[in-house]
């Protein structure tokens, strides 16, 4: 990323990780369940310096701060709040919106709603769609519940690589950065951000 901007957001401070600050046109990129806008490094790279990319963290991720009430803060109606108070907080009137998976969902969720549907310009979708298989969101239910840990790098990109779909942005371009952001100094039960024991960890 090419710049980092922190906001503050009620109890929240939401980090917005920023590639061609100067850019004269904006694009929202929002990242997955359980992973964080760096993400969209590779995304940024190819839309070249004619494109500012924000690609914020969702709380409990990345850099972004933990909630203090996790009931609260991890539900889809209080994403999409957020989404509007960092459209407003950059002055983004409507904006394009790429998603991936959980990321699609939000830019879904606005677009669908009168209210909000002004502020998202054109939708890209990635890893989602507006139909889930039920056996799909089944699966990730039981590999989220509970931590998973590595101890070695290898074991890591096999686990990333086994997850990650055909033409998924997050590992076309760049499968290695994408598995090297992946990795912690720490464990981690996903959705939340690390924890304080060693070890490798992933999440999708």
């Amino acid at each position: 990323m090419d710049a980092l901007e922190l906001v503050k957001v009620e109890q929240l401070e939401i980090a917005v990780r920023i590639w061609h600050p100067e850019a004269t046109r904006t694009v929202v990129a929002w990242h997955g369940l359980a992973r964080h806008g760096g993400d969209f490094e590779d995304f940024a790279r190819a839309l070249g310096p004619g494109w500012r990319v924000l690609a914020p963290d969702t709380p409990g991720r990345g850099l972004s701060s933990w909630p203090l009430f996790p009931a609260h803060d991890y539900l889809y109606s209080r994403y999409t709040t957020l989404a509007i108070a960092l459209l407003d907080h950059f002055e983004l009137d409507s904006v394009p919106w790429v998603g991936t998976s959980m990321g699609g969902l939000i830019g879904m969720l606005l677009a669908a709603d009168a209210d909000t549907a002004p502020r998202i310009e054109r939708l890209v979708l990635n890893d989602v769609g507006p139909e889930l298989d039920p056996e799909g969101l089944a699966g990730l239910g039981r590999y989220f519940a509970a931590p998973h840990r590595f101890t070695r790098f290898g074991d890591l990109e096999a686990e990333l690589r086994r997850w990650a779909a055909p033409g998924d942005c997050r590992t076309a371009a760049g499968p290695t950065t994408t598995i090297r952001a992946s990795a912690s100094n720490s464990s981690t039960t996903p959705p939340a951000t690390p924890g304080p024991t060693g070890g490798l960890s992933a999440a999708r």
